[in-house]
This record gives C-alpha cells, structure tokens and sequence, in this order.
C-alpha cells in the first residue's frame, strides 16, 4: 500500500522538489529507498509502527549530504 501511495503522489504531480512527506507503515513492510524523485531521508521504528520520512528534489538531498 505504501508503494502505490507514493507512486500515486509522484504520478498525479503532489512531489514538486522541496516536497516532504512523511509516511506511517507497519514496521515489517518499510518503504523502498526512493520512489520517482522521493528518496528516503531517515526512517525510525515504534513497535510495530515505523515513520519514514522522504524529501523530492535535488536541493534537500544535496544539503542533507552536506550536513545541513
């Protein structure tokens, strides 16, 4: 579900750069590394719950890989 949740944000337009999105999901089925221009950024487990969060763009990753 987290997949097609993602893909469905990226096909209908709702990940411009900059964007960030948070997504809560059972801790056994994570979501991948990146979908389309949304990379995972950091990502914690609860339980049983997990929260990821993912940032679209080239301009949070690059200042994410240089510390800021």
């Amino acid at each position: 579900m987290v997949a097609r949740t993602l893909t469905a944000l990226v096909a209908h337009g709702f990940a411009p750069p900059d964007t960030w999105v948070v997504v809560e999901h059972h801790a056994a089925e994570p979501p991948g590394a990146g979908c389309g221009p949304l990379r995972l950024t950091h990502s914690r487990r609860y339980g049983n719950t997990g929260l990821a969060l993912l940032v679209a763009g080239e301009t949070m990753v690059a200042a994410r890989e240089e510390g800021a």
